[in-house]
C-alpha cells in the first residue's frame, strides 16, 4: 500500500468519534421542543426581547454576565422564538463542547481516549440535559473546556522548551476563552483557579528540576495572561457590582452532599433521590482511581500528555475542588450578592473535564489489562444506556399557557385588562402572551402582587382596587397562585365586585373573565383568527380551530377551540373519534351567537393512564345528523387495557352499563384474613356516555366493623382502572376489564359475607338502578355469598 493510500484511510478512532458526534446530536435534538419553557427560560426570553442595550443593563443587575444573552438576542432574531429554535443555540454549544472534549481527551490519552470522550460526553445525561435548556451553563462548559485545552498546550510547549509564537499563541487563546467564560457565569472563576493550580504545579516541577527558564516562562506567561483576563473582565464587574442585588435562597447542606451530587451527576445525570443511585458515583469514581493507578504503574509512558502525574493532578483537583467551592458559595450566612441553593446546573461547567477524564481512565486501564479495560468500558456504557432514556420520559408540552393566552387574544377588546396571579410567574406567561404570531387585541397585564410581595389582608385592597377602576372587563389568569396568594384572597375579592362571565381551567392554570354586566363572548368574523383555518367553501360556518398542542400524554388535557359563525346549521354535539373509528366523550354544544357573529367553544380531551392511544378527530354534529370533522391531537404513552381471561357469566345491568361477567381470585378459599382479594368486573356499554361514574365493590359481613362504623370489612369506590379510564372514554360495545383489589384485614371475624357491586355518578351519592341476577332493592348486585368459618 502506498503512503498516499494509507493517508486516505480514516483511522478507526476518528471514525468512531464521528459516529459519536452524530449520536450526541441525535440525543440533543430528540424532543427538543416538546417541553414547556420553565421560569428561567422564560426570563431569558423576556430579557432578549428588549433592545440590546436594555438587555445588557438588565444582566448587570442579574446573577449572570451578558455573553449568553448577547448570543441569544441575535439568535432569536435570526431563528425565531419557538422553544425548538431558541434551545437549538444550546444544542450547538453542546455539540461544540463534545467536539472539544475529543481534543482534550486525545491530548491526555491518545486517539482512543478522544473517541471514547466523544461518546461519553455526547451521551451523558447531564450534558444532554443542559444542552436542551435555554441557559448559559453549556456555554460556560465550552469556554472552560477551550481554556483548559489551551492551558495544557501552553504547559506542554513550555515543558518542551519551545519559544516565541507557540507560547504566546496558546496564552492568548487561553485568555480569550477564559474571558468568555467569565462573561458567561461568575462561577467560571473557580475553573480559572483550578487551571492556575495546574500551571503552578507544572512551574513548581520546573523549579525542582532547576529549569529556571522554563519555570519563568510557565509562571510569568501565566501571570501575564491572567492579568489580561482581569483587565478584560474588570469593566463589566465595575458596572455589575454597582447594580447587582443581594438575596439568598440557600439552604444548609452537609459537606458530603455536594460530593454525592457531583458523583451521581457525572455517572447518571440524575439529581433526585441520590441515595438510591449513589452506587453509580462509586462506580465512576472507582474507574477514575483505577485509571490513575494504571497510569502511575505503567512501565513506559503512554501516548498522551506528559507527565502523567500532571494529568492525575488535573483529574484529582477537578474531582475535589468544584464540590468544595460550591459548598462554600451555597451556604446560608453570606449577605453579599446572590446566594443560591446547591443545584445540578452549577456542576455543568466542570463536568466535561471529568467525563473526558473518564475516557482517559478507561484507556489507561485497558493499556494495563485489556480485559479490565473492556470490563470498565462495558460498565460505563451500561450507565449511559441505563440513565439517558429516563431523561426523556414524560417530556411533553402541556399547552396550558398557549391555550389560555389564545383565549384571551381571541376575545379581548379595548378596555380589557389582564391580572396575572402570581405575578412573579410573568416570564413564562409573557413568553406566550407577547408572541408576534398571535393576532387580536392584547390587553395590558397587571402583575398581582407587584414585586416579590405576598397578598395579605393588609395589602389586598391596594393591589386590586386599581384594577376595578382601570378596566371594564378583567381577565384573571391564575398560575401557581399559591406562591404569592397562599390564602386565596384575590379571587374571592374580585368576584365579590364583578360577575364571572367565563371560567375555564387549562390543566393547572385557570382563566376567568370578570365584568360589570352580562355580555356574550362572540366576536366578528374580522376578529376571528384561528390557528388553523378550514378551507373556504367546505364548511362555511366552521371557520377554523386552535390546537396549540397536538400531542397528549397521561396527566394532562388537550384543548381544541373551534370558531363557528352564525347563522348556520347549528352545531349540536361534539365528540372525539379515535383513528379506529370509535367515538367517546359526547357532549352538547350550545352556541348563543347573534347573526353574523362568531362563537368560539373549547373541547377538552383529558388524557388518563389508559386513554386509548392513537390519532383523534373532533367530530361536530349538526342537528340533522351531518358532521364536520376536524383534525385533533395524538395521544401517546398510555397503558393497554387489561387482558380478558376466564370469567363467570352472570349478566346484569347497572344503569347504562352491562356487567358481562366477573372473576374472583383466589378462587379457592376466597376469604383468608390478611390477604388480598382481586375482583375483576367485565363491563360493556352500547353507546358512549357523557357522564363519569364511580363503581364500588364492598365486602359486607354480619359483624360490626369499628373501623368503618358499619358492616363493610373491605371495599373500594373508584372510577374504572383506578381512575385510568373514566366511563366517558369507553367505546361502545367494547368490554372493559376493571380489576379491584380488596385488602382483607387480619381481624376478619368468622361469619357470613357477601360481595356487592354497583355504580353512581361521580360526585353524587345516588346509586344507579340495577337489574338482572343478584340485583336487589338497594341498587346493588350481589356477586357472591360466602361463609368464613372459625379456625
Amino acid at each position: 500500500m502506498t503512503a498516499r493510500r494509507a493517508r486516505l484511510i480514516i483511522p478507526l478512532p476518528f471514525l468512531l468519534a464521528l459516529l459519536g458526534l452524530l449520536a450526541g446530536y441525535a440525543a440533543r435534538v430528540a424532543w427538543l421542543g416538546d417541553q414547556d419553557l420553565w421560569w428561567d427560560e422564560g426570563l431569558a426570553v423576556w430579557a432578549v426581547r428588549q433592545p440590546l442595550a436594555q438587555t445588557t443593563l438588565w444582566t448587570a443587575g442579574d446573577v449572570h454576565p451578558p455573553l449568553y444573552f448577547w448570543l441569544l438576542w441575535g439568535w432569536v432574531r435570526l431563528g425565531g422564538d419557538t422553544p425548538f429554535a431558541m434551545r437549538y443555540l444550546t444544542v450547538a454549544l453542546g455539540m461544540l463542547t463534545v467536539a472539544v472534549s475529543y481534543a482534550l481527551a486525545q491530548r491526555l490519552g491518545g486517539q482512543w481516549a478522544g473517541a471514547l470522550a466523544v461518546w461519553i460526553v455526547g451521551m451523558s445525561r447531564l450534558m444532554v440535559w443542559w444542552s436542551q435548556e435555554m441557559r448559559m451553563y453549556m456555554l460556560a462548559a465550552l469556554m472552560s473546556l477551550i481554556a483548559l485545552n489551551f492551558t495544557l498546550r501552553f504547559v506542554d510547549t513550555a515543558r518542551r522548551g519551545l519559544k516565541g509564537r507557540p507560547i504566546w499563541r496558546n496564552l492568548a487563546l487561553y485568555a480569550l476563552a477564559a474571558t468568555g467564560a467569565m462573561y458567561t457565569i461568575y462561577l467560571s472563576a473557580a475553573n480559572l483557579l483550578l487551571l492556575s493550580l495546574i500551571v503552578a504545579l507544572a512551574g513548581l516541577a520546573h523549579v525542582m528540576r532547576r529549569c529556571w527558564r522554563r519555570a519563568a516562562v510557565t509562571l510569568g506567561g501565566w501571570f501575564i495572561a491572567n492579568l489580561a483576563v482581569i483587565a478584560a473582565v474588570m469593566p463589566w464587574l465595575t458596572l455589575a457590582f454597582g447594580t447587582m442585588r443581594s438575596w439568598s435562597v440557600a439552604t444548609s447542606t452537609s459537606l458530603i452532599f455536594p460530593f454525592q451530587l457531583y458523583g451521581v451527576l457525572l455517572a447518571t445525570g440524575i439529581s433526585t433521590d441520590l441515595d438510591s443511585v449513589t452506587w453509580t458515583a462509586a462506580l465512576a469514581g472507582g474507574v477514575l482511581v483505577a485509571g490513575m493507578a494504571a497510569a502511575f504503574a505503567a512501565r513506559r509512558p503512554a501516548a498522551g500528555f506528559r507527565p502523567a502525574w500532571l494529568t492525575v493532578a488535573l483529574l484529582a483537583l477537578t474531582l475535589v475542588l468544584p464540590p468544595l467551592v460550591l459548598y462554600a458559595l451555597t451556604q446560608p450566612g453570606r449577605t453579599l450578592f446572590y446566594v443560591p441553593r446547591l443545584e445540578a446546573r452549577y456542576f455543568v461547567p466542570f463536568a466535561p473535564y471529568m467525563l473526558a477524564g473518564l475516557a482517559w481512565a478507561i484507556v489507561s486501564i485497558g493499556r494495563a489489562r485489556r480485559w479490565a479495560g473492556a470490563a470498565t468500558l462495558v460498565a460505563v456504557a451500561g450507565l449511559l444506556i441505563w440513565s439517558l432514556p429516563q431523561y426523556y420520559a414524560g417530556r411533553h408540552l402541556s399547552g396550558s399557557f398557549p391555550s389560555l393566552v389564545r383565549t384571551i387574544r381571541a376575545h379581548a377588546r379595548p378596555g380589557d385588562g389582564v391580572a396575572l396571579i402570581s405575578g412573579d410567574r410573568y416570564p413564562v406567561f409573557l413568553y406566550e402572551y407577547d408572541r408576534a404570531e398571535l393576532s387580536g387585541y392584547r390587553p395590558p397585564v397587571a402583575l398581582i402582587p407587584r414585586g416579590d410581595a405576598r397578598l395579605t389582608p393588609d395589602n389586598l385592597e391596594s393591589e386590586l382596587a386599581p384594577l376595578m377602576t382601570e378596566f371594564s372587563r378583567l381577565w384573571v389568569a391564575l398560575s401557581d397562585a399559591h406562591m404569592q396568594d397562599p390564602d386565596g384572597l384575590a379571587l374571592p375579592w374580585l368576584q365579590a365586585r364583578r360577575q364571572t362571565l367565563f371560567d375555564q381551567r387549562f390543566n393547572d392554570k385557570r382563566l376567568l373573565l370578570l365584568t360589570d354586566a352580562s355580555i356574550d363572548l362572540t366576536i366578528t368574523p374580522a376578529e376571528a383568527h384561528p390557528q388553523f383555518r378550514v378551507a373556504a367553501g367546505v364548511e362555511q360556518d366552521v371557520l377554523g380551530y386552535d390546537l396549540p398542542v397536538q400531542r397528549g400524554v397521561p396527566g394532562m388535557s388537550v384543548y381544541q377551540a373551534v370558531y363557528v359563525q352564525s347563522p348556520g346549521e347549528q352545531i349540536a354535539q361534539a365528540v372525539w373519534r379515535h383513528e379506529s373509528g370509535r367515538e367517546m366523550m359526547p357532549h352538547a354544544v350550545a352556541l348563543n351567537a347573534a347573526p353574523g357573529s362568531v362563537a368560539r367553544f373549547i373541547a377538552e380531551l383529558p388524557v388518563f393512564s389508559s386513554t386509548p392511544a392513537g390519532q383523534y378527530e373532533l367530530v361536530l354534529r349538526r342537528a340533522d345528523g351531518r358532521a364536520v370533522v376536524l383534525p385533533g391531537p395524538r395521544i401517546d404513552g398510555t397503558r393497554s387495557l387489561p387482558a380478558l381471561n376466564g370469567r363467570t357469566e352472570q349478566p346484569a345491568q347497572v344503569g347504562p352499563f352491562e356487567l358481562v361477567g366477573f372473576a374472583i381470585e383466589p378462587a379457592s378459599s376466597i376469604l383468608t384474613p390478611g390477604t388480598t382479594l382481586t375482583v375483576r368486573l367485565d363491563w360493556r356499554i352500547q353507546q358512549p356516555v357523557a357522564q363519569r361514574y364511580t363503581f364500588f365493590v364492598h365486602l359486607l359481613g354480619n359483624a360490626f366493623n369499628p373501623a368503618t362504623n358499619g358492616p363493610m370489612w373491605a371495599g373500594q369506590d373508584s372510577e374504572p382502572l383506578d381512575g385510568g379510564l373514566p366511563t366517558t372514554q369507553w367505546w361502545a360495545k367494547e368490554i372493559i376489564a376493571d380489576e379491584i383489589r380488596l385488602a382483607l384485614p387480619d381481624t376478619l371475624p368468622a361469619g357470613d359475607y357477601q360481595i356487592e357491586i354497583g355504580a353512581y355518578p361521580t360526585g353524587a351519592p345516588e346509586r344507579l338502578g340495577v337489574s338482572g341476577a343478584g340485583a336487589d332493592a338497594d341498587n346493588r348486585r350481589v356477586l357472591l355469598r360466602v361463609t368464613l368459618h372459625a379456625p
